[in-house]
């Protein structure tokens, strides 16, 4: 079989993770620059949840898995392509929704010194200390932390029922992490949640994209 066709069948297989991968580094890019923007304009917030809640470092585990998490349903599911690029859809959706809410309401939380640590602790104190150099406290509301994972988990609802066994409790803790680990506060998950069930109800009950597909393509047939 020639090379071409090997590559092409490889490609079609893989699409909606090559896809996905093709989105998050635009997202990446994109949130980088309004970060960088937001460095001079963010507001800063009290995180009054933080008096009440200890900080939990061990709980970086499951903030950073959540990197797995949310790229695994086009993973698994990437032969079902009609629902999981809606799922695509769903996450464009949430960050486009996310970027406005950064650009118009640039937040920021106070972030306090990590205590020492010692042990098996200093593993998720190292790995902690890393997030806080490379991620600034700034864009925090919504979460896209928790809104991606949530949009993650009802993909898994809508392609493999049985599978919420394992998709829920993760949603849980990587939620629970964003707060115990002091990136978030509990209004930015609550926000996430909001935007994320609004961008899936927009995709799979309104049609969101063909509607302003067709919008736009009746447009330039009435051009001509």
């Amino acid at each position: 079989m020639p090379k071409r066709s090997k590559l092409k069948i490889f490609f079609s297989a893989w699409k909606p993770l090559i896809y996905y991968f093709i989105f998050y580094i635009l997202f990446s890019i994109v949130y980088t620059f309004i970060q960088k923007f937001n460095l001079s304009r963010a507001v800063l917030i009290k995180a009054i949840t933080f008096e009440y809640i200890p900080l939990a470092t061990f709980f970086v585990l499951f903030y950073m898995s959540y990197y797995l998490f949310i790229v695994s349903p086009f993973f698994f599911f990437r032969k079902n392509k009609t629902i999981i690029y809606k799922f695509l859809q769903v996450y464009i959706l949430i960050a486009l929704i996310s970027f406005i809410f950064y650009l118009v309401f640039p937040i920021q939380i106070p972030r306090s010194e990590l205590p020492a640590a010692s042990g098996i602790k200093t593993v998720f104190y190292e790995i902690l200390l890393l997030i806080y150099h490379k991620d600034l406290p700034l864009n925090t509301y919504p979460s896209l932390h928790v809104g991606f994972s949530l949009a993650a988990t009802l993909a898994y609802y809508h392609l493999r029922k049985k599978w919420l066994v394992f998709a829920v409790p993760v949603f849980l803790l990587i939620l629970i992490s964003t707060v115990m680990v002091r990136q978030h506060i509990i209004l930015d998950a609550v926000g996430a949640v909001a935007i994320a069930v609004s961008a899936y109800l927009l995709v799979f009950k309104e049609n969101i994209f063909e509607k302003i597909k067709r919008f736009f393509s009746g447009s330039k047939n009435k051009k001509k």
